[in-house]
């Protein structure tokens, strides 16, 4: 199967609120030759304020996010969509990605009515480098380099990582160069951690770490958190049945008679702490889950004997009823959920209609009059409000005085309110970083951040 590498840059750090400026993807082969690379720039939306300190790491100028020779967001992301589709099926990857890129992608998609689960879905499977890396340098130590941060921790940001494994990064936080810089650390690890690469490769698939979970008594879990190593050896012993990616492992280094009758709310209770014996992992993320025989003892057993592991493991097995416990105790953590009154945030509150998504599409294929025409159609609030802001940016002129009136009040408030509460970035939000940048900046960091602040002030 093919390859997609892909990179974003973006007004900031919020996924439900800021947006991609710019997309770089290279489509490989199994083998990593390169087959064809796509990248587009788009135009700042009129509602988002970016954050200075963004645009001063990618270097996007002002003038950049207004340019009206390169695409609009909406023309941009029909691009990146229909260019996705075309090199589907692939295993799509980037670096950070399950966490950032992918949901700043889906919230684009969202926005622009389009199919949101593009990446895990139609024979796509998605991956995510760095998670890989966390795997290596967990599992096949000193295969790869990995510096230190000024606290003395592994740093895995990739601008550094690359460099220090050979890689000649000159244009850091250009999309397509971080995706070059992407697919050379992949190469990397499969050149010198096959094995574990190859067991990441297959975590790529919802349905095969579904599989390795169900036809294995135990296997070995880890993860990275600021910057630690964290390894374990693990036991399946239970499953959301609301949600059946989400499964339940439990640290053999505990002992599971501790636990064996504990209530679906002391479970929740266990669960939520920090150090809790009962670690989720979901199935569609890419999980760090390996076979034991990949993983050094020294890493997942804390030298018990092998007997006292099958012991506890046998402890788990043998009481159907603490997995479904703790499957419960697993649901019953989304249990006081309370819908947002922002629809940014309303992305995951259920399924778009066959109906709705029809009407999407043919929103996609329209002249803007034929989509103001099937805005009206459409029955999901959600997907009336992201049709009727489209039209709003792009083609005010069509809609009604009154609507616009709306929307022109909506945009305001978006803009300038001085609610410092508010979960997306105004003005007064956006000049207060300015400022904070300027208090240590050099002379020519200032001149840049007074540009930005000057441009960010006028957006009012």
């Amino acid at each position: 199967m093919a390859f997609v590498f892909y990179d974003t840059e973006t007004t900031g750090v919020d996924t439900n609120f800021d947006q991609i400026l710019q997309f770089g993807a290279i489509k490989t082969d199994g083998d990593m030759n390169e087959l064809d690379r796509f990248e587009v720039r788009c135009r700042l939306m009129p509602h988002v304020v970016p954050s200075p300190k963004a645009l001063q790491v990618t270097r996007i100028t002002p003038s950049m996010l207004i340019d009206p020779a390169i695409p609009t967001y909406f023309e941009a992301i029909q691009l990146i969509h229909k260019k996705m589709s075309e090199w589907s099926p692939a295993t799509f990857f980037g670096y950070n990605s399950i966490n950032f890129d992918e949901n700043l992608m889906r919230q684009a998609f969202y926005q622009t009515l389009h199919p949101i689960y593009l990446t895990n879905t139609g024979g796509n499977f998605r991956g995510d480098v760095l998670n890989m890396m966390h795997a290596a340098h967990i599992f096949a130590p000193n295969v790869i380099a990995v510096p230190l941060n000024d606290a003395g921790n592994p740093t895995f940001k990739l601008d550094i990582l690359a460099p220090a494994n050979g890689f000649s990064h000159k244009s850091a936080h250009e999309a397509i160069s971080d995706v070059e810089a992407t697919i050379y650390m992949f190469k990397l690890m499969k050149d010198r951690a096959l094995d574990v690469w190859h067991n990441m490769l297959n975590n790529t698939s919802k349905q095969n770490v579904t599989h390795f979970i169900n036809e294995n008594n135990s296997f070995a879990g880890a993860n990275i958190y600021f910057g630690k190593k964290q390894s374990w050896s693990l036991a399946p012993c239970g499953t959301n049945p609301n949600y059946n990616a989400e499964f339940a492992m439990f640290d053999l280094s505990y002992l599971p008679e501790d636990y064996i009758d504990l209530t679906v709310d002391d479970l929740i209770n266990l669960i939520n702490q920090r150090d809790s014996p009962i670690r989720i992992m979901k199935s569609n993320s890419q999980p760090i889950l390996l076979n034991t025989e990949l993983a050094p003892s020294i890493t997942i057993f804390n030298n018990l004997p092998q007997g006292e592991i099958e012991r506890r493991i046998m402890e788990i097995r043998k009481n159907p009823d603490f997995k479904k416990r703790i499957g419960l105790a697993l649901a019953g953590r989304y249990s006081d959920f309370e819908s947002s009154k922002y629809v940014e945030k309303k992305i995951f509150e259920g399924f778009f209609s066959e109906d709705d998504i029809n009407i999407m599409a043919k929103f996609q294929r329209g002249d803007w009059e034929e989509r103001l025409v099937l805005a009206r159609q459409l029955q999901d609030l959600r997907a009336r409000e992201m049709a009727r802001r489209l039209i709003y940016f792009e083609r005010p002129e069509l809609i009604t005085k009154s609507v616009r009136g709306e929307l022109e009040n909506w945009m305001s408030d978006r803009l300038l309110t001085q609610d410092p509460d508010v979960p997306w970035r105004t003005i007064p939000k956006a000049i207060k970083e300015a400022n904070e940048l300027l208090e240590n900046a050099s002379k020519d960091e200032t001149v840049f951040i007074n540009s930005v602040k000057e441009f960010i002030a006028g957006l009012g």
